[in-house]
């Protein structure tokens, strides 16, 4: 019944919108199973809703998205495991010639979980981002210095540099390095993000290989994404602790996202 009640609120932002254009707004649902490949698995629904925008000709860039996810089954008490994450980004660009991009950002990303134990955490993201473009397509940078905050916890600061690079045919790169300054300057993880884009469909892997990776084994991603005028049909499975000493655990994912 709940399951229903949510596919009901889903389908009538969907609906109660539809006839707008243009207006920057989506919105969504997505299913998942966490660790599906055990007895604990756990499915989850999410509702989704984003607003993106630019102001000014284009000089300030604005997004934001909130998601609302609860767990389809219990743990030990007698509520079901749901919360809220709330993404705000801002950028300002400053164009040098007709080849160049300067960025500032600031970003806020803030998890908040509600009963049974209410609890948040957040990462606001200070960075600096550059494309310019080259007879081989695009080459960008971004250096991020995110802020780690948590209740009853401990600021702690990194720093990420990221490297990207996106072809004028479709093929798309990224190498990231995170680090953390604070409590400690320490490797975290890097991340290499393979894609492929065209005018109907994405494809892409996120393989992630943090610290400690021979204890922890590392993570592969595969997203595939299906464009159908205002939709975007989506599936993701995120394969953790591939090579890690307590095994590695699957969590695949299914979406539907409405643009207008």
């Amino acid at each position: 019944m709940k399951k229903l009640l949510i596919f009901l609120a889903a389908l009538a932002l969907v609906t109660g919108f539809a006839a707008a254009e243009d207006l920057g707004i989506t919105v969504g649902l997505e299913f998942s199973i966490d660790s599906v490949n055990d007895d604990g698995r756990v499915p989850y629904i999410t509702a989704i809703g984003a607003y993106e925008n630019a102001f000014f000709d284009g000089a300030l860039d604005f997004y934001t998205e909130l998601n609302f996810w609860m767990a389809l089954k219990k743990d030990n008490s007698s509520v079901l495991p749901m919360g809220l994450w709330w993404d705000v980004a801002l950028g300002y660009n400053f164009s040098f010639g007709k080849i160049s991009n300067v960025s500032i950002l600031l970003e806020n990303e803030l998890d908040i979980e509600l009963p049974p134990d209410p609890n948040f955490s957040g990462i606001f993201t200070p960075g600096l981002y550059y494309t310019h473009d080259l007879k081989i397509g695009e080459v960008n940078c971004t250096l991020n210095f995110p802020f780690y905050y948590a209740k009853d916890d401990d600021l702690g600061i990194g720093f990420d540099i990221i490297w990207g690079w996106n072809s004028y045919f479709g093929l798309g790169m990224k190498l990231a390095g995170n680090h953390m300054i604070k409590p400690g300057f320490d490797f975290d993880s890097c991340d290499l993000t393979v894609s492929y884009s065209a005018d109907s469909f994405y494809v892409g892997v996120k393989t992630t290989f943090p610290a400690g990776m021979k204890t922890n084994g590392f993570t592969i991603k595969p997203t595939f994404e299906y464009y159908f005028d205002a939709f975007v049909f989506y599936a993701n499975c995120k394969f953790a602790g591939v090579g890690s000493v307590a095994g590695m655990t699957v969590t695949p994912a299914l979406g539907v996202l409405f643009s207008f």
